[in-house]
Formats: C-alpha cells, sequence, structure tokens
C-alpha cells in the first residue's frame, strides 16, 4: 500500500527518520495518541501536528476556509496547511518522517486511508494496550508502582503530589505535596520493604533526598508519607509509592531520550515523543511533566489537556484530572 506522499512547497525540510535506529519508536510516537483521536481520524488519519509557532493554516479537504492550527490536530488526506511570515509547523507522518514547514510555506496531505492502519500492525500489541487502556483508566504502563498505596488521600488534608505511582530515573527524588491548613512544619518518610529508610523535617511543602544520603537502589520500590504537625496535633498522608529504574532501563530510556533529541531538536514534538515513551514505560510523572509542558506552550489545545486528564487520574490525582478533563472540553475542536 502506498505510503503518504507529501506535496512540499519551497522552504519544506523533509527529514528521513533512520529506519534502524526509529522505526517503532517513531512510528510509536505518530500513532499512540489513537484512542484519544476520533472515529474519522482513527480510520483515516496520516499525520499529526507536533509542534508549531507564529502563523500556521490547515484548510480541511473540500474547504476553502483556512482556520488556525492547533498542536495535536490529525491532518487527513487531502488537507492543505501552510505557514505565514514568521511561521512554522512540524508534522508526523505514519510512514516515519518529520517535515518541517518553514515560513511561507504550503504542503497538502496526499496518501489513502489505510496508511495508518498499515503502520500500527509494526506495533506491539501491548504497547497499543497500553495507550488504550489509560484512556479507559485501566492500568496501562509497565512498572506501575504500588497503586494501593493512594488510597485514603481525601481522608487527609496532606496530599502527596509527586513521586507518586510512577517508576522513576532521579535516585535522589524531590518530594512534594500540599496541604489544605497551615502546619508548623513536616515530616517526611521514606519506606522500603524492610522499614523506614530515611526521615526528615521541613517547613516548606517540597524537600530534596539529601545529597549526604546513600542513594536510592535502582530496581527498588519504595513508598512514603508525610506528617503535617500543628501545635495541638498532627494529619497524616495517605502513603504512596514509587520505583527506581534499572540500570538496564535507565540505560535505555536515556537512549531514546538522545535519539528523539537528535532528530525533533528540542520544542514541543520533542515533548510529545518522549513523552509516550516516559508513559508507556512507567514514568508517569515524567510523563505529566512533558505533556505539562506542551499544555503550556500551546493553551489553545484540546489534546494535552485530554493526556493530562487521564495521567493525573492514573496517579491518583483525581483533582487535576477532573480540571484538565474540563478545560479540554472547552478547547475541544470537532476535526
Amino acid at each position: 500500500m502506498s505510503q503518504p506522499t507529501p506535496c512540499v512547497s519551497r522552504f519544506t525540510k523533509k527529514r528521513e527518520l533512520p529506519t534502524a535506529r526509529f522505526s517503532s519508536a517513531i512510528v510509536l510516537t505518530a500513532l499512540l495518541l489513537t484512542p484519544w483521536l476520533s472515529a474519522r481520524a482513527q480510520s483515516e488519519y496520516l499525520a499529526l501536528i507536533t509542534d508549531l509557532s507564529g502563523g500556521a493554516m490547515v484548510a480541511r479537504a473540500g474547504q476553502s476556509d483556512f482556520q488556525p492550527a492547533v498542536w495535536g490536530m490529525q491532518l487527513f488526506a487531502g488537507d492543505r496547511v501552510k505557514t505565514e511570515t514568521g511561521g512554522a509547523v512540524s508534522i508526523l507522518f505514519s510512514n516515519n518522517s518529520l517535515i518541517v514547514l518553514g515560513e511561507n510555506s504550503a504542503m497538502t496531505v496526499s496518501g489513502g486511508p489505510g496508511t495508518a492502519h498499515a503502520a500500527s500492525r509494526t506495533i506491539e500489541q501491548d504497547l497499543y494496550g497500553t495507550i488504550a487502556g489509560l484512556r479507559s483508566g485501566e492500568t496501562p504502563s509497565r512498572g506501575r508502582a504500588l497503586a494501593g498505596l493512594r488510597a485514603g488521600d481525601a481522608e487527609s488534608p496532606v496530599q502527596l503530589l509527586s513521586p507518586r505511582n510512577t517508576k522513576l530515573m532521579d535516585a535522589r527524588p524531590t518530594f512534594r505535596w500540599k496541604a489544605e491548613k497551615e502546619y508548623d512544619y513536616y515530616s517526611v518518610r521514606l519506606y522500603d520493604a524492610s522499614g523506614l529508610v530515611w526521615t526528615s523535617e521541613v517547613e516548606g511543602t517540597q524537600l530534596d533526598y539529601p545529597k549526604d544520603e546513600p542513594s536510592l537502589i535502582p530496581g527498588t520500590a519504595y513508598f512514603w508519607d508525610v506528617e503535617g504537625h500543628e501545635l495541638l496535633g498532627s494529619d497524616v498522608s495517605a502513603k504512596t509509592g514509587f520505583t527506581l529504574v534499572t540500570e538496564e532501563e535507565a540505560k535505555w530510556i536515556a537512549d531514546q531520550e538522545a535519539s528523539f533529541a537528535s532528530v525533533f531538536e528540542g520544542g514541543t514534538d520533542f515533548q510529545f515523543a518522549v513523552g509516550t515513551i516516559y508513559s508507556r514505560e512507567g514514568l508517569m510523572d515524567a510523563a505529566i511533566a512533558s505533556f505539562e509542558a506542551i499544555a503550556e506552550r500551546h493553551p489553545t489545545a484540546a489534546l494535552p489537556q485530554e493526556i493530562l486528564a487521564n495521567l493525573y487520574a492514573e496517579v491518583g490525582l483525581m483533582d487535576r484530572a477532573e480540571a484538565a478533563q474540563q478545560r479540554a472540553e472547552l478547547l475541544r475542536i470537532d476535526p
């Protein structure tokens, strides 16, 4: 089956991604959001806008009017994309090619509706199931850490924010929480399967794991809680957990980050690529940070908010999940 054949004007760069290095990773990136797309997009979309700046416009197939491009917009056969002076847009195709339209450029998307399906067959079933599960609320990612320990957040005015229910690359993480009332100070306690590993006190709602303490151990599961102290009593948060990645996992993830950095050259297309990898591998805090960066840069785009709603729910931050979903509903544009 023929691949999409973009029609590109001047000022357009086309980068063919090295097959041996990126074959599965970039196809994963291009298709990982399929469960969030509309029914039409799931059957026909050929490309995804993964970065844009300045003036960028899209006209749907058969229509003469252009509308502003939005991050995460799905492109179909016959859609036209153009940029204005000072504008640029990155378009990731399902055939592993990345198109970067510079200023004053234009492109028409062409290809058959079966192209996305053909590409999806190269993805392992468990990867597709990971993202489908994230949308449905089932356990989507590998290495989800100590999920049961997130219960009980609503029972305490102290809520743990991060790390929670995630894998981590950093052996000296920063612990963050919030409180619904004022406390004189907080006790932070870290445990492993054998018991208490480390404890410290702090007045604020953030604490770095000390540099003079032994590094946390790769491949080990930990959990932690925070107790807020006031004059007449104290409140203890629910416990939540995280797991340090193994050395092998850390190397693989670092290699993926370096590979994507060499192709995407920074920007939100890079955040999109690594965010999908983080989500798949269970680094939920890192995935959230990636899509928060996208949402901040593209505040009118609904798709980053939809993704964040699912990621927040996955780690048990339900108030944030509900807020993100509400923002997505306000921003959603029917493709």
